[in-house]
């Protein structure tokens, strides 16, 4: 069953209730794929540990990312369960970030009529 117009309205409103109260929050991704997603909902990452070709990120990128991270306060920075969480907790130990982890594959959701909506 594909999800219809008013499943999808009322998911965007569901995820708009959830993002609002962050929104002034600065977070780092794991990789720069979420533009379409950041553009819909008025969210913007302020960097991300690799390129979206996933390609392990170089030393100079990571030193850098990790001086942004601390000028600029960064509250998370997010991984996705396929990555290599190791680098990621590398980056942030010192810098007060959390890190936070998104599923964009849905790897733990169980297959199913709500799994768009779940996901």
């Amino acid at each position: 069953m594909i999800a219809g117009n008013l499943e999808i309205d009322a998911l965007a409103k569901r995820i708009e209730s959830i993002i609002a109260p962050v929104r002034d929050r600065n977070f780092v991704t794991a990789h720069d794929a979420y533009s379409y997603f950041e553009h819909q909902f008025n969210i913007e990452s302020i960097g991300s540990v690799s390129a979206i070709d996933a390609n392990a990120p170089g030393p100079a990128h990571l030193s850098r990312l990790r001086k942004q991270i601390i000028e600029e306060r960064i509250d998370c920075i997010f991984i996705e369960p396929q990555l290599n969480q190791k680098i990621v907790n590398t980056i942030a130990e010192g810098t007060g970030a959390r890190v936070g982890v998104l599923d964009p594959l849905g790897a733990v959701i169980e297959m199913g009529n709500c799994m768009y909506g779940t996901l």
